[in-house]
C-alpha cells in the first residue's frame, strides 16, 4: 500500500525546512559544545580515547538538531536522519553523514563524496609546523583531487573540522566549508575549541 500523498508532501516540507537550517556553522557549534563537555587532555592524546569522545559528541550534536541517529550504516561513523511520518523504518532521509578519522582523513573525504546527505562532515587532524602545509591549502588540494565528486550532490553542504595532532594542545580546531565554486573557506569561529583548555 502506498503512502498517502499528504504524508509524502509533509515529509518533503519538513525535510526542506530542516535542510534550510542545517548549516555547517550550526552543526559545528553543536558538535564543538558537545566536545567541550567530555574532552580531556588525556583522551585527546590517545587515538582510541579521543574517538570515544568525538563520536558520541557527533551523536549528541545530531540529537540536539532533533535527528534520529545511527552508527556504522554505510560504514559511516555517525548518520543523522529523520524517519517518514508514517513510522516505517525505511524511506528515511539522511541529513548528516559524519566521518571522524585520526589518521588519514583523505580516505574518509573520498567516502563522503559518494554519500548523499544534506550535510557531510569530515573531522580530521593536521600537523601544525612553522614551515608545514597550511591546513586550508592541504584541504583544498584534497578536494581538488576529487574533482566534481565533492560538489555533485545538489543541496548538500560540507563541514570540515581539522584539529591539531594529539601532541599539540595549543592550536585550535579549525572549521571550514565549501563555497559554490568548490573553494575551501573558513567558518568564523567566535569560540574556538583549543585542546589546552580541555579538563
Amino acid at each position: 500500500m502506498s503512502q498517502p500523498i499528504d504524508l509524502i508532501v509533509e515529509d518533503r516540507r519538513e525535510a526542506d525546512a530542516l535542510r534550510a537550517t542545517l548549516t555547517p556553522l550550526r552543526f559545528w557549534e553543536k558538535y564543538r559544545e558537545e566536545l567541550r563537555k567530555k574532552a580531556s587532555s588525556e583522551a585527546y592524546q590517545s587515538s582510541p580515547g579521543w574517538t570515544q569522545v568525538a563520536i558520541p559528541a557527533a551523536t549528541k550534536a545530531c540529537e540536539a538538531l532533533e535527528l534520529e541517529v545511527y552508527r556504522e550504516y554505510f560504514l559511516l561513523d555517525v548518520g543523522g536522519y529523520k524517519s517518514h511520518r508514517d513510522g516505517k523504518r525505511f524511506g528515511w532521509r539522511l541529513h548528516v553523514a559524519l566521518e571522524h578519522e585520526n589518521a588519514n582523513w583523505r580516505v574518509e573525504l573520498c567516502k563522503l563524496a559518494f554519500i548523499v546527505a544534506d550535510l557531510r562532515v569530515l573531522v580530521g587532524y593536521h600537523k601544525y609546523t612553522a614551515d608545514g602545509p597550511d591546513p586550508r591549502g592541504e584541504l583544498q588540494e584534497a578536494v581538488d583531487r576529487l574533482d566534481d565528486r565533492v560538489m555533485r550532490v545538489p543541496n548538500s553542504e560540507w563541514l570540515f573540522v581539522l584539529g591539531p595532532r594529539s601532541n599539540d594542545l595549543k592550536h585550535p580546531f579549525m572549521p571550514f566549508t565549501l563555497n559554490a565554486d568548490g573553494k575551501v573557506v573558513p567558518i568564523d569561529d567566535d569560540v574556538p575549541l583549543i585542546p589546552s583548555e580541555f579538563r
